[in-house]
């Protein structure tokens, strides 16, 4: 059975972007920062009251993507046709 949601997927453009993004401007925490000897790399973050979701920054293209499914979530991330969520706040100023 299952109990909950421990990981999503946000697919970004650029990981040390996203990262700088959500670690200095929304206030996340890394969670895990590795790297694979094929080049992939395995990045989430969590809000800091939620640790237990992670959200995993995934380079649209990585090693373990297959180009036209890389060309496909690229084309949709520019032009703004896909989101991964809602993020809830106390202040959003």
């Amino acid at each position: 059975m299952i109990q909950r949601l421990s990981h999503a997927t946000l697919y970004v453009l650029d990981q040390d972007a996203a990262l700088n993004f959500y670690v200095n401007k929304l206030g996340f925490e890394v969670r895990m920062d590795g790297k694979m000897d094929n080049g992939f790399r395995w990045l989430t973050v969590s809000a800091k009251g939620q640790p237990d979701l992670q959200i995993i920054l995934m380079k649209v293209d990585g090693p373990n993507m297959q180009p036209e499914a890389a060309k496909t979530i690229r084309g949709l991330l520019t032009t703004g046709k896909i989101n991964g969520g809602v993020l809830q706040t106390s202040d959003c100023r």
